[in-house]
């Protein structure tokens, strides 16, 4: 499965240190047999964007619109930006850690800086 890792990068110069990360857009190629209803708030959860600080594997296709504030597309569902409230079709689940000891959750692997125990993968 292809993983895309979007970086949102915002207006701070690259030598100025105290500037917060960019939060990263984790966007899956392909989810099959998560059919919930998932529901919540766009929110930055440790590096990532997640639904409820809950990080969240996004469908292929996601786009990151504008850095700051972060705002994607999601084909078919339309612009949200962080603090949004966001209805998509999932599921969670428990990530596994491959071969080379990273996080991997639907095929897709998780950047190191927002690992955790559960996902919210959606199509």
């Amino acid at each position: 499965m292809a993983v895309l890792v979007l970086p949102a990068c915002g207006g701070a110069s690259a030598a100025d240190d105290s500037a917060p990360a960019p939060t990263r857009v984790v966007v899956a190629e392909e989810v099959d047999g998560m059919e919930a209803l998932i529901s919540g708030r766009l929110t930055a959860t440790g590096g990532c964007l997640g639904i409820d600080e809950q990080l969240t594997v996004f469908p292929v296709g996601t786009t990151v619109l504008h850095p700051d504030p972060l705002q994607i597309e999601i084909p078919g569902r339309g612009k949200f930006t962080i603090g949004d409230s966001i209805s998509l079709g999932g599921g969670h689940t428990s990530p596994t850690t491959d071969t080379e000891g990273r996080q991997v959750a639907a095929g897709t692997v998780i950047p190191a800086e927002c690992a955790g125990s559960r996902v919210i993968v959606t199509h």
